[in-house]
């Protein structure tokens, strides 16, 4: 137990190290405030670079006490930690303001010149991210990507850019009441993250925190869980090819104003949630500025990123594709709809469904021709097919993937589940599922 009265107080207390919660500390101590450190972790990550950096820094390891958190003015909250633990909500019933590091960058950055772009959604923000930044780069701006995507924002100068692209997570948008998008996007909501939401409304309420933070916002023609009412500046992406106006998926091309610029077969990025993520980027790096030739090239030549309907090759004429990032049912379901096309179709799915229902996953395990399962949730997902492989792990599941499959068929991990079962992350499941192939 940590005694509250031989802790001195701090004008910030960092709850949760790592990656986001070091860049916080380094951010703070140069405004010059006091910061103390936070972690349920006694070997958190960071530890040693905080220490070498900083080593007048308080750290409490092993919990969160209530005793150390009403020590602080003000809570920055690392995305990974729970708005609702119980010393975070004893500090809120203190009226101890509960924050995260979106919340300091959008204080700072509104004091600059720099445009902000936030991009948001259940699937498909991290290459909507990076095909928005690598747009504006292609037209001669200063424009980095941040945010949910691995690069923490105050880990960057703030105003040394033209565009902050900034990738926002459900859980970064909680803990956010000052950002201020110049354009802003949610890609998609499908059910995610149940393990720490009370239910799927309230994690589409907190994805809709993006619409009140924008200036202008876009979103596909086909959204159905927009609000009846959208009272700020609007854009709609045509998904069916109904208009002429503005960017719209048409003509099996990627258009503008009614013309076609990209051929979708002509593209790098196949699949049709990449129709969807291609026509999004093209939308707002165009309003943002760029030349709808010069995007329109970027869009023609982009490369998938790993871990995203990733085809990896071809094995005994088999091919595979890596969809490790597909954490959810809504992602696995835009895998399939994708991959259907190349023909007989094996599904390797599992891991840890977050509290998720997964039963729309029912009649998309009717379409392929067999599906493996593993993990911590693998009878929930056996229940819902009569084509069914229980194996153990990966390395199981993919050898007998391998046995399944015939010339011109393709395998494909997109598990529907965190990897955390199993493994730190689903880049390190994506490359364990990389060398199983390669083994075989």
């Amino acid at each position: 137990m940590v005694v509250q009265d031989t802790i001195e107080k701090v004008n910030y207390i960092v709850v949760g190290l790592g990656i986001t919660g070091l860049s916080v500390v380094r951010y703070l101590k140069a405004q010059q405030y006091s910061v103390m450190v936070v972690d349920s972790r006694k070997n958190t990550p960071g530890l040693a670079e905080l220490k070498a950096l900083h080593p007048d820094v308080p750290v409490y390891l092993g919990g969160f006490w209530p005793d150390v958190l009403l020590r602080g003015e003000c809570l920055v909250l690392s995305p990974g930690v729970p708005l609702s633990t119980p010393a975070i909500q004893a500090a809120i019933a203190r009226d101890i303001p509960v924050i995260g590091d979106v919340e300091l960058f959008a204080r700072a950055v509104k004091k600059t010149q720099a445009k902000v772009i936030g991009i948001t959604g259940s699937n498909g923000k991290s290459t909507v991210t990076t095909l928005i930044t690598q747009m504006l780069q292609a037209c001669g701006f200063k424009a980095v990507m941040a945010g949910n995507i691995g690069v923490p924002l105050l880990s960057l100068p703030i105003g040394a850019y033209d565009f902050y692209v900034v990738e926002l997570s459900s859980f970064q948008l909680d803990t956010t009441v000052s950002l201020r998008c110049d354009w802003g996007i949610i890609l998609n909501i499908t059910a995610d993250h149940l393990d720490r939401y009370a239910g799927f409304e309230a994690y589409r309420q907190s994805k809709l925190r993006l619409l009140s933070q924008s200036t202008q916002f876009f979103y596909f023609s086909d959204a159905s869980w927009l609000p009846p009412q959208i009272s700020i500046s609007q854009v709609v992406l045509d998904v069916a090819g109904t208009t002429d106006a503005g960017w719209s998926l048409a003509q099996s091309a990627w258009c503008y104003q009614g013309t076609p610029l990209v051929r979708f077969e002509a593209a790098k990025l196949q699949g049709l949630h990449n129709q969807f993520n291609v026509l999004a980027a093209l939308a707002i790096a165009h309003a943002a500025g760029g030349s709808p030739t010069r995007i329109a090239e970027v869009a023609k030549h982009a490369e998938g990123l790993a871990h995203r309907f990733e085809f990896i090759g071809t094995k005994n004429e088999v091919g595979f594709i890596n969809d490790s990032k597909a954490t959810n049912v809504g992602a696995t379901l835009a895998a399939i709809a994708s991959a259907q096309v190349l023909g007989r179709l094996i599904l390797i799915v599992g891991g840890d469904a977050k509290g998720a229902d997964l039963t729309p996953l029912k009649s998309a395990f009717a379409q392929v021709s067999a599906v493996i399962v593993y993990g911590k949730d693998a009878d929930a997902l056996m229940a819902l097919t009569q084509y069914g492989f229980l194996e153990k792990d990966l390395t199981a599941a993919v050898s007998r993937a391998a046995l399944l499959a015939n010339p011109h068929d393709t395998v494909l991990l997109s598990p529907a589940c965190a990897s955390l079962d199993m493994y730190p992350n689903f880049e390190v499941r994506g490359d364990h599922f990389r060398q199983c192939v390669a083994a075989l």
